[in-house]
């Protein structure tokens, strides 16, 4: 009887601190943190439990204490048999505060039981990822802080006029706030001198707009007549202890002598779950705003409706490449149809960092990609907007060194530029100085030379521009385009995607025969040279090409029927099929350690020829990796037109048929690891 008493007490004691456990985390959903962490804090002083630590962590972490988060999510990470989430948790918050090796650990801790997060080469890699993002855009972009940052809360900036409207806390210009709580707009009118930009008076934007509670986070249509818009949804009359306000989208017009009309809600809003972030596309047929509603991926997403004859259909969501497990907020889509947006929950510097994407020719949202450095930091960075011509902009950030709390940044590009060749009937010759920019979102590419071309032509020529991950692409210059003695260079290269065709082959998918991932084993302390086997599969065979390896032997390769279009290094869709043979082969031999080698035919300079072939074994090497393949038993080597294996050498008339048989990708076994 005793011991069933007992029992049935501590039973009621874990019931009751579950019950305040929930009460705290109510708290932290209405936005009061500080409240909750007080509370969090006595439970665990009385009976600490995982829970407690869990939200108390989480409190941390959303007010932007890193150190405190970290405490508490380190006590849960190192427990046994801990929650892998909590593993990767404390590893972000470590690589937050600079401590990438520490970070890297736990890191891999996480992925021994989630082997196939996406983020998997990043997590494995996070110290020399950060090293490439710190470096990524940084000498290419110039930040200031314009003189209208208060010292509290300012974010989310739109163009609008001849200025900016922003969100901010400023209780002094908008009385009505309760306590300066909420969030008003403002308006700031931007001018520039000498190529310096300066900055009038701040003032409310609207009194039409203004409510009693948030109003934040804008977007207008393209001739400011309309306005969508963030509030703080009107909670429930019978919600009175701790009320969640909701967030929600409004919209308003703009009246010819009157001014804003009454702002209503979107149909998209619930009594539920937030609706936040508007912004209108363009030619304001689509509207991207982040939501936590039921059937995302996890936190926020980033969704999208449509307009048709006035009526908003179905929210969609932006799928797995956007979206992740974490938050994705502020979407803003540029005059070139790119997607810029924030994320915590993609690999990045720390807390929220900006990322852009663009959509495939199949309406698919590509591969997310961090903007780096300066852009990104180890605090939150979001809320970029780009101007249209995709030269300068604005995005928010907490980072140190501001006028207190968030704040908007000013950036503007300077320019960068790539290798470009000049070509003629009788020489090459480099020129390092040209302006390249990214033909889908007008961004400028990020290379290793700066400043401009200057070359005197006495002739026409042809010019080839290329950098890795982008699709060469040539242009005719002759003698009158030029001013002067300079040549001003600008080719606009498209981004060439892994596979053309089918995107949807790059999203990892957990299949029930997958192989064990394998330990990350330094591949030069490992390797064992075997003797080439044949793979075994069935009726099926790779084709054999054999070349004389130099050393008076034989050396042996297996053909994969990958063909690529002249000059280009992007996988067809036809490709398919060999590459999962041979992803075939790598699961089933997990000891075996492959060279993919990319060929390509006699066309075009041999130094071309050597990079884009590199670039074309780069890209299956990616898509294997993507698949589940440990990176450290895969070798790229691109060749050129060094291994061609029919007669078509320079000088030779060959048909076209000829030449695609030498634009091929091969793989041989060169070691084993055991």
């Amino acid at each position: 009887m005793g011991c069933l008493l007992l029992f049935l007490v501590a039973g009621q004691d874990l019931s009751a601190q579950n019950t305040k456990v929930k009460r705290a985390e109510r708290l932290m959903e209405a936005g009061d943190y500080q409240s909750a962490i007080t509370m969090l804090h006595q439970i665990i002083d009385k009976e600490p439990s995982d829970e407690a630590k869990a939200a108390l962590g989480a409190a941390y972490r959303s007010v932007g204490n890193i150190e405190n988060a970290a405490q508490w999510y380190g006590q849960l990470a190192s427990m046994p048999n801990a929650n892998p989430e909590f593993q990767y948790i404390y590893g972000t918050l470590l690589f937050q505060l600079d401590n990438c090796e520490a970070a890297e650990h736990w890191f891999k801790q996480y992925l021994k039981l989630r082997p196939y997060d996406p983020r998997k080469k990043d997590l494995l890699n996070a110290c020399q990822r950060k090293s490439e993002l710190e470096k990524k855009s940084f000498s290419q972009v110039s930040l200031s802080l314009p003189t209208f940052n208060g010292p509290a809360n300012d974010l989310g900036p739109v163009y609008y006029k001849n200025g900016l409207v922003f969100t901010a806390f400023r209780p002094d210009l908008v009385a009505a706030k309760e306590n300066g709580r909420f969030y008003s707009l403002f308006y700031v009118e931007v001018g520039e001198q000498n190529g310096v930009k300066n900055y009038g008076t701040v003032t409310p934007f609207s009194k039409e707009l203004n409510s009693p509670f948030h109003d934040a986070v804008v977007s207008f249509n393209q001739d400011q007549t309309e306005i969508f818009m963030t509030r703080t949804r009107q909670m429930k009359v019978n919600q009175v202890e701790n009320p969640i306000r909701r967030l929600e989208i409004t919209h308003a017009t703009q009246i010819p002598q009157v001014g804003w009309s009454e702002a209503a809600p979107l149909p998209i809003n619930s009594d539920d779950y937030s609706v936040a972030h508007p912004y209108l596309s363009p030619d304001g047929e689509q509207l991207f705003f982040s939501s936590d509603m039921p059937g995302g991926f996890g936190g926020s997403d980033i969704y999208v409706i449509v307009r048709k004859e006035g009526q908003w259909g179905s929210s969609v969501n932006l799928g797995p490449n956007v979206n992740t497990e974490g938050d994705e907020v502020r979407p803003f889509i540029s005059t070139s149809g790119a997607l810029y947006f924030a994320s915590n929950g993609h690999f990045g510097l720390g807390g929220q960092d900006i990322f852009f994407c663009q959509m495939t020719k199949d309406s698919i949202w590509g591969t997310a990609e961090n903007l780096g450095a300066p852009f990104n930091t180890a605090h939150d960075d979001y809320g970029l907007i780009l101007n249209s011509n995709g030269e300068e902009g604005y995005f928010t950030s907490n980072r140190p060194g501001g006028m207190g709390g968030d704040d908007i940044y000013f950036f503007q590009r300077k320019g960068q530029l790539a290798a470009i060749e000049v070509i003629d009937l009788e020489k090459t010759i480099n020129i390092p100085y040209a302006y390249v920019v990214n033909s889908c979102t007008g961004d400028t590419l990020q290379t290793d030379a700066g400043g401009n071309c200057a070359l005197y032509l006495h002739e026409c020529c042809t010019l080839t521009g290329y950098i890795n991950g982008y699709l060469s692409r040539s242009m005719e210059v002759c003698p009158e385009e030029q001013t002067g003695d300079t040549l001003y260079l600008v080719l606009a290269l498209k981004p060439e995607l892994i596979v053309e065709e089918k995107p949807e082959e790059l999203v990892v998918e957990t299949v029930k025969e997958q192989p064990k991932p394998q330990d990350i084993i330094p591949l030069d302390t490992n390797f064992k040279p075997v003797k080439l086997p044949e793979p075994d599969l069935g009726e099926e065979k790779f084709e054999i090409t054999r070349y004389d390896d130099g050393k008076g032997g034989e050396e042996i390769a297996y053909i994969l029927n990958i063909y690529y279009d002249s000059e280009r290094a992007s996988v067809r869709s036809d490709a398919f099929p060999e590459l999962e043979r041979l992803l075939k082969i790598l699961y089933e031999n997990s000891n075996l350690i492959v060279e993919i080698s990319s060929h390509t035919d006699a066309n075009g300079p041999e130094q071309y020829n050597r990079k884009l072939s590199q670039r074309r074994a780069d890209n299956v090497v990616a898509w294997l990796v993507y698949k589940g393949i440990d990176r450290n038993r895969l070798v790229a080597k691109g060749y050129g037109e060094g291994k061609l294996v029919n007669r078509c050498r320079d000088g030779v008339d060959c048909s076209e048929s000829e030449h695609q048989m030498n634009r091929r990708t091969e793989f041989k076994v060169i070691g084993e690891v055991h």
